[in-house]
């Protein structure tokens, strides 16, 4: 009713020899995987790694100061021609090509036709270099 002792010593032996060869060919793979990853280039030359990242951080690094460069010139072209149509419409510069404003004294109000003052009313004009204060004589609607 017993296995024969000669029988499972044998098969404990063979079960060790096979365990120790599985063993020993665990640990030389994973030798020869370690030696592999020594001879690597991150662990034989870990420089090489840091100066390639500092050369794609140093062209990162000049290619955002060109693109922060391009975009200020850009925005300054943008100020400069919106500061020229905001200077031609400035009212100084209606004034300075020979334009004048023209208020009624009494009130300030802006005078844009003949209808808006009368004869005997006192108006000012304002000029580029000063202003003018005047009596209307007459008026007529028409410039003819």
């Amino acid at each position: 009713m017993f296995p024969d002792s000669k029988e499972v010593l044998g098969k404990i032996a063979h079960l060790r020899d096979a365990m120790t060869d599985a063993l020993r060919q665990y640990v030389v793979d994973r030798r020869s995987r370690l030696e592999a990853a020594l001879r690597s280039r991150c662990f034989a030359h870990p420089e090489d790694l840091l100066r390639d990242d500092w050369q794609t951080v140093d062209a990162f690094s000049m290619r955002i100061s060109s693109s922060a460069k391009e975009f200020v010139t850009q925005c300054e072209n943008r100020l400069g021609k919106a500061a020229a149509r905001l200077d031609a419409l400035s009212p100084l510069r209606v004034l300075a090509r020979g334009y004048a404003v023209v208020r009624r004294l009494d009130d300030g109000r802006v005078v844009h036709e003949a209808s808006n003052v009368a004869a005997g009313d006192v108006i000012e004009t304002l000029l580029s270099n000063g202003r003018l204060i005047s009596e209307v004589k007459e008026t007529h609607e028409r410039w003819v």
